[in-house]
């Protein structure tokens, strides 16, 4: 999709599911938003965290 002013407009974003971080935009057809995870440090503890409690939920 083309802006007014001409330059590029993207309509899709993908976000970081533990900060709510934008990490980039997607030229997409509509609205679109995607879940990833950002490179902090503490977004990278929550995942593992919620890994491992996943993992144990399963074993049960």
């Amino acid at each position: 999709m083309r802006s007014i002013y001409g330059g590029s407009l993207e309509l899709g974003v993908i976000v970081c599911k533990h900060c709510g971080e934008i990490i980039d935009t997607v030229d997409t057809e509509k609205v679109v938003t995607y879940y990833s995870q950002c490179d902090h440090a503490q977004c990278k503890e929550k995942s593992k965290k919620q890994e491992v409690l996943s993992v144990k939920a399963a074993s049960i």
